[in-house]
């Protein structure tokens, strides 16, 4: 059923953005190079994990600048958990940041006083603003180059989580590229040579 990734950008960002996991929705990114994975190819190149050097790091950024030119996407082998992890993260608590500092100027309140309750910011004094209400002008505001904390067991990290992909692709409701409709659209199939048992070679065909 596939490696989870829709479960772990989830658990990321609602990690991040201090959200119950029900509030947070992982959807399929649309076809943009900005979207690539390099990570799956980069995996393939000769070098050892362990080893360091200016030749690696050349030929990796080498590589990693024309793979995400190319915009290579997918996914496999857990290289989207090292894709994206840690970009999820880092955008997720810049988002927070940025939610907690509109908290702070339409309730004018230190961010440091303001308590998160299920995607909403609550002043000592007991007022409310919800995520979706300060949304607007947190957008206005310049992010901050802002560091998670060090990943580590929290509460959804390191816990299971359910996996909203996983019915979806048990009833054959998931949506892939095979099942991709367009106006007019025509289909094809290989045709495969025969195997001949006396190992003579098949007629040549068209």
């Amino acid at each position: 059923m596939g490696q989870g990734i829709y479960a772990l950008a989830v658990m990321l960002a609602a990690e991040g953005l201090k959200l119950p996991l029900e509030a947070v929705r992982a959807i399929p990114a649309p076809i943009e190079a900005r979207y690539a994975n390099p990570v799956m190819l980069l995996d393939g190149l000769p070098f050892d994990e362990a080893s360091e050097g200016p030749v690696k790091h050349a030929v990796v950024w080498t590589f990693d600048k024309i793979l995400r030119v190319l915009g290579m996407q997918g996914t496999g082998g857990s290289t989207s958990t090292r894709n994206i992890g840690e970009q999820i993260r880092r955008a997720s608590a810049c988002m927070h940041d940025m939610l907690a500092r509109a908290a702070s100027t339409k309730f004018h309140v230190p961010a440091g006083d303001l308590k998160n309750v299920g995607g909403a910011f609550l002043t000592p004094d007991g007022r409310t603003a919800t995520y979706a209400e300060l949304a607007a002008e947190a957008g206005r505001l310049k992010p901050n180059d802002i560091q998670p904390p060090p990943l580590g067991p929290g509460v959804y990290v390191g816990k299971g989580a359910p996996r909203f992909d996983v019915p979806l692709k048990t009833y054959g409701e998931a949506k892939y590229g095979i099942d991709t409709r367009q106006p007019g659209q025509l289909y094809a199939a290989i045709r495969h040579s025969p195997a001949l048992a006396d190992g003579s070679r098949a007629p040549p065909y068209r």
